[in-house]
């Protein structure tokens, strides 16, 4: 994937662009990474915002806008500008967390120029608003706006092209073939974006050679493409088609010193029926699939459903509606955390709940995964860190003592290097002190480089820093002496075979007369049995949770809970 922060500027365009977002870090990520392309940019955080700028500047050529966002939301902000007139609308790029087929149908219908899904590739970006932009420019010089959504890289249909088609009714079969170059960033990385750019536009050439005319193959995404055929003899042949696609777009790139071969995961799914929009669904599970197991192989919706990536791709639209504002299902549940020695109160641990009225509970386990998978968890985080926030400001305001509230942060949440300025300013609006958190970082993760400056800098400003489930994952010693941590937290499956035999009290002796050595305090968790919380305190462990002590509660009945001891 190519990165337009390795672009030279060029030259400003004669018309302006808008984006508008909700969230501040994205709103100002977006504006960076268009800038160095040459755009001139102007900024809104709401969509009530945006409207009325754009009342005030006639030199808004195109609109970048999420989706979904408080109040007033990006779809409506696009309806509006239909009735303008036609030769100085502007073009709409609509950026979305979750990619559904309902906000896919209602961009297209809205008749956007391109729609990008969170987390965003910057490459795909500046080809998107650039096209835009184009088309803009176009329809102000000639009155009209170009007829077709054409990928300006390749010349091939665009996405919002293919949606739509792919969205109309059907009279008969319809199936779709998703193509995903592998490691395609890697491809970029080392010979350059020229390079890059020649791939993209060769793999068309071989994707539209190895189908029939009937066919239509688009551009997708970056470094994704598509094939949509319709009837019953394509459909029928569907399987075969996809397998001389991922040979068709193999090859040999680079030259004699990075020689390399570049190779697709590639997915696809059919309807009898025509419903275009479960191709597509079932088309995204397949293609995961098939990257899943390695890659350079075609997967079937059947092969998908096998191994549960349809229900990981509902939980995922499901997940980021969530998000987004559309749905519900996302809760908190409070679990005590209490000194092992007299029981008293030091805390809670936040524990994040998802409840779909389709799909039904859905565990952490299994959600947490696919928010990950989905680039979702930056969402996530932030949604989850906001109502603890907003929990434990509430508590406080009620003049009731909570003591340090932990939340988990996922490693992918500490590549972001605005992931600390965010915290910090939503830790300030919520009015409470950063000694008030304790962010619990999974020791089972591999932490990138960048997470750990980044964690020295959180505990160096107050913040409580926990390893989480120690002793299970990455573990080496080294680590409780490397990490930024305050806290270590022993992972349950070290309290389950207390009071066990000697030998497993004296490694959980070592480990928490190795981590007071080190200064850090010690918490074991799963302690639900008194034979459990005996064995605990034998060995010094400092503070202890589990369902013995208290059982996770909804934070409305964490008042009562703190009244009452």
């Amino acid at each position: 994937m190519t990165s337009i922060l390795a672009t030279p500027a060029t030259a400003a365009p004669p018309l302006g662009v808008l984006v508008v977002d909700d969230e501040p870090v994205v709103l100002e990520q977006i504006a960076a990474a268009l800038r160095r392309r040459g755009h001139d940019v102007t900024l809104a955080g709401s969509a009530a915002e945006a409207a009325d700028l754009m009342a005030r500047r006639p030199d808004i050529g195109v609109v970048v806008t999420d989706i979904r966002m408080p109040g007033e939301d990006g779809l409506t902000l696009a309806r509006g500008l239909t009735g303008q007139d036609e030769t100085t609308r502007p073009e709409v790029v609509f950026v979305t967390g979750h990619a559904t087929i309902e906000d896919a149908a209602s961009a297209v219908r809205i008749g956007a120029a391109d729609f990008l899904r969170k987390p965003l590739r910057a490459a795909e970006l500046a080809a998107a608003v650039a096209a835009a932009m184009d088309r803009a420019v176009s329809r102000r010089g000639a009155g009209v706006a170009p007829a077709g959504l054409q990928d300006t890289l390749t010349g091939l249909t665009g996405r919002a092209d293919l949606v739509g088609r792919l969205l109309s009714p059907h009279a008969g079969p319809v199936g779709l073939i998703l193509i995903d170059l592998d490691r395609f960033r890697l491809v970029n990385e080392a010979l350059g974006m020229p390079a890059g750019d020649a791939i993209l536009a060769a793999t068309a050439q071989r994707a539209s050679a190895a189908v029939s005319r009937d066919a239509l193959v688009a551009r997708f995404g970056d470094d994704e493409f598509a094939v949509l055929v319709e009837g019953e003899a394509g459909v029928a042949a569907l399987p075969a088609l996809a397998e001389a696609l991922r040979l068709a777009v193999t090859q040999e790139i680079g030259d004699a010193g990075t020689r390399r071969t570049l190779t697709a995961s590639v997915g696809y799914a059919a309807s009898w029926e025509g419903d275009g929009a479960a191709c597509l669904h079932g088309a995204e599970a397949a293609v995961r699939t098939a990257r899943g197991r390695g890659g350079n192989r075609a997967a079937s919706l059947s092969e998908a459903e096998a191994e549960g990536g349809l229900r990981r791709a509902r939980i995922a639209t499901s997940l980021g509606a969530a998000l987004s504002g559309a749905g519900c299902g996302i809760a908190l549940a409070f679990q005590p955390v209490v000194r092992a020695s007299d029981l008293s109160l030091l805390g809670f641990e936040a524990l994040v709940r998802f409840h779909d009225p389709a799909l039904g509970r859905c565990d952490p386990d299994e959600f947490l995964p696919v928010a990950e998978e989905f680039g979702l968890m930056g969402a996530l985080g932030r949604r989850v860190m906001a109502m603890a926030l907003d929990a434990a400001a509430s508590w406080g305001k009620a003049g009731l003592p909570f003591g340090r509230i932990a939340v988990n942060v996922a490693a992918s949440e500490l590549r972001d290097p605005a992931y600390t300025a965010t915290l910090t300013g939503m830790v300030a609006a919520s009015g409470l002190a950063p000694a008030v958190l304790c962010l619990e970082v999974t020791e089972g993760e591999a932490l990138p480089p960048e997470a750990l400056p980044t964690l020295a800098a959180l505990r160096e400003a107050g913040y409580g820093i926990a390893i989480d489930d120690f002793g299970v994952g990455h573990s080496s010693l080294a680590r409780l002496r490397d990490l930024p941590a305050t806290l270590v937290k022993f992972d349950r499956r070290f309290t389950e075979r207390l009071p066990g035999t000697e030998p497993d009290r004296a490694l959980l002796l070592g480990m928490v007369r190795l981590a007071g050595a080190l200064g850090l305090a010690t918490v074991a968790e799963g302690v639900e049995t008194p034979a459990q919380l005996a064995a605990l305190r034998e060995v010094g462990v400092g503070a202890c949770q589990g369902y013995l002590l208290g059982k996770p509660m909804p934070s409305d009945e964490v008042p009562g809970f703190l009244r009452g001891r």
